[in-house]
């Protein structure tokens, strides 16, 4: 379970292994892995995180089906930062499974995308909204405050451990 008032989770958060072996997979590889451990970006996709380009995010849900919802984020060159609530459906799929999916696409070239796999490696509280500020900010809102539900807000820290491509 994560400690939402620490700064970082006192351990790594191990995967469900019935989780795995239940779920349907895909047997073809995505479009091209670039590296399988703590992956690298590639150069000539870093502008995809770089642009406020809203990213599709996915959880697990407690049936293994996949949650997708668009998501504002940051990526600082080692995680990829969301804002969130700690009562959402959300944060509670990644209470019982870290594992997350971000897919990326270019506005301008949708055959263009960066797709990053990894987990939740840290939950950090954000009760003033600063980190809701900051997107709000960088989505093009210069008067972004924050938002009623601060209290209840959380930075989720997303590890890459691996990147897809096309």
């Amino acid at each position: 379970m994560f400690c939402t008032n620490s700064l970082t989770l006192p351990h790594k958060i191990t995967r469900v292994s019935s989780v795995r072996r239940g779920a349907r997979r895909n047997p073809s590889p995505p479009a091209q892995v670039v590296d399988e451990v703590t992956a690298s970006i590639p150069e000539d996709l870093r502008d995809l995180l770089d642009r406020p380009l809203f990213a599709a995010l996915g959880t697990v849900r407690p049936d293994n089906t996949v949650q997708v919802n668009p998501m504002w984020f940051d990526f600082n060159g080692k995680y990829v930062r969301f804002t969130h609530t700690t009562y959402r459906a959300k944060f509670r799929n990644l209470r019982r499974n870290p594992s997350m999916s971000v897919l990326v696409i270019d506005p301008d070239d949708p055959m263009r995308y960066i797709e990053l796999r990894g987990e939740l490696v840290r939950v950090e509280p954000d009760a003033t909204g600063d980190f809701y500020v900051h997107l709000g900010r960088r989505y093009g809102n210069p008067d972004q405050q924050p938002p009623p539900d601060s209290a209840d807000r959380v930075i989720l820290h997303m590890s890459v451990e691996r990147v897809g491509r096309h």
